[in-house]
């Protein structure tokens, strides 16, 4: 009866960047419009539209940096080149299309999408889609709402 049960924290894997708005609404409990204010408004720096077509379209289509929604305060001065290299780390040169979905929280079809449309511009090798940093650089610089600001 007197025994505590102790949560460990979870982190989140590594190569999970990238979240998509429903993660943000857990974390804050929130709504998805008073995010679609924040966005609006720019208090939430590093969002990215991975929208296929480019076109703003739906929030669900926008992803978050993780960093900054559990801890905003260090990401605050980043410029977007800054955030780009701390998402990506400094050794990769290339990445697997099923890495970047994992990164984005997207559908390995999602990534193919991308790459048919040449927005996320890469080669098949074997049966497997590689992705060169810079194409993926382009991309982040791109996408980022912030860097429209």
């Amino acid at each position: 009866m007197g025994e505590s049960h102790k949560i460990e924290a979870m982190p989140f894997p590594i190569q999970v960047q990238l979240v998509p708005v429903a993660v943000l609404r857990a974390l804050r409990g929130i709504t998805a419009d008073a995010i679609q204010d924040a966005v609006d408004a720019g208090r939430l720096k590093f969002v990215w539209n991975i929208n296929p077509r480019g076109n703003r379209g739906q929030i669900c289509q926008l992803r978050f940096w993780i960093r900054e929604l559990l801890a905003p305060g260090s990401v605050a001065h980043l410029s977007l080149a800054a955030a780009i290299g701390a998402i990506l780390g400094e050794r990769r040169t290339q990445w697997r299309g099923a890495e970047i979905a994992q990164m984005l929280l997207v559908s390995r079809p999602t990534i193919h999408h991308l790459n048919r449309g040449r927005v996320l511009a890469g080669r098949i090798q074997g049966n497997t889609l590689w992705i060169a940093r810079p194409a993926l650089e382009r991309f982040l610089t791109d996408r980022c709402l912030f860097h429209q600001f």
